[in-house]
């Protein structure tokens, strides 16, 4: 049971982001009656604290028992539960790579008078780059699905396998 119960959920957290990004299309190409969505307040400001390798000002964007899962494939694996284990993770992961920044290269776009994107859940492609122990540059992108509590905090997150831009 416990297997169906995840390949549900992959399946949900998959159809969730295909559903935010539906009406995604790159800024360059949005019509006057398109307008890129902003991003809430809780994920505006973990993106801003992560860039500064903040790991107590992630927190504060954190629910206490937030989840952190990554999915690949028809995997899904828990990488992080609680604020206090996502905290203690990131000061590690900053220290492993001091200089890893992360830019967020596509959000969904909104036709003038909705606002879909004030909802639970938010969809957007990040892309980070980061120096590797080689010393050569790195960089990776992938879609991100966040879900927020009814506080606007961050309770769930689900990063989809990663790619390296084309």
């Amino acid at each position: 049971m416990r297997h169906v119960q995840r390949r549900v959920l992959v399946f949900l957290a998959g159809a969730i982001t295909i559903a935010a990004c539906v009406v995604a299309q790159p800024v360059r190409d949005a019509k006057p009656e398109w307008r890129v969505a902003d991003m809430p307040t809780a994920v505006q400001q973990y993106m801003d604290a992560f860039n500064a390798h903040d790991p107590e000002a992630v927190g504060k964007t954190l629910a206490a028992d937030v989840s952190w899962m990554s999915i690949s494939g028809d995997k899904m694996s828990v990488d992080g539960t609680g604020r206090d284990a996502v905290v203690t993770w990131l000061r590690g992961y900053f220290k492993s790579f001091p200089d890893v920044r992360t830019l967020v290269i596509a959000k969904p776009a909104l036709l003038e008078g909705t606002d879909f994107a004030a909802g639970r859940f938010f969809a957007l492609r990040e892309a980070p780059s980061w120096t590797g122990k080689d010393g050569k540059p790195r960089t990776q992108c992938s879609w991100a699905m966040f879900e927020l509590s009814d506080d606007g905090l961050i309770q769930r997150v689900w990063y989809h396998a990663t790619e390296k831009p084309r």
